[in-house]
């Protein structure tokens, strides 16, 4: 798949970014669950 057409993406950046969507994301849904489910959003 070309990107060619995106702008430079700094990775690290995008990384740094990627990570706490997903830790924000655990965070959310361990509140959600019950008390044990939160294995399921194990990284």
């Amino acid at each position: 798949m070309q990107m060619s057409f995106l702008p430079k993406i700094d990775r690290k950046a995008m990384q740094k970014r990627v990570g706490e969507a997903l830790e924000t994301a655990r965070i959310y849904a361990n509140r959600f669950c019950s008390p044990g489910d939160e294995e399921r959003f194990r990284l």
